[in-house]
């Protein structure tokens, strides 16, 4: 048997868009910060959403969202 997992298919008409939480996405990546408050991982946050941004993914803001929504945890 000769696998063919695509057959006749057009890639340019295939669409991986998708929506989470009425946000329409481009493709379903979601990029998840590293949360923690580690001075050490700002730079790698920093770089995830500079990738995030460039590809146009959304990216999590996980423990983030505590400040965000109560500002007396912000330190």
């Amino acid at each position: 048997f000769v696998h063919n997992c695509l057959p006749n298919i057009d890639s340019g008409q295939v669409d991986i868009s998708t929506a989470i939480a009425g946000l329409q996405l481009h493709h379903p990546v979601v990029i998840n910060a590293i949360t923690g408050g580690a001075e050490t991982v700002a730079g790698v946050n920093r770089s995830l959403a500079e990738i995030a941004k460039a590809t146009g993914s959304p990216m999590a803001v996980g423990s983030q969202y505590a400040g965000l929504e109560s500002p007396e945890t912000v330190y």
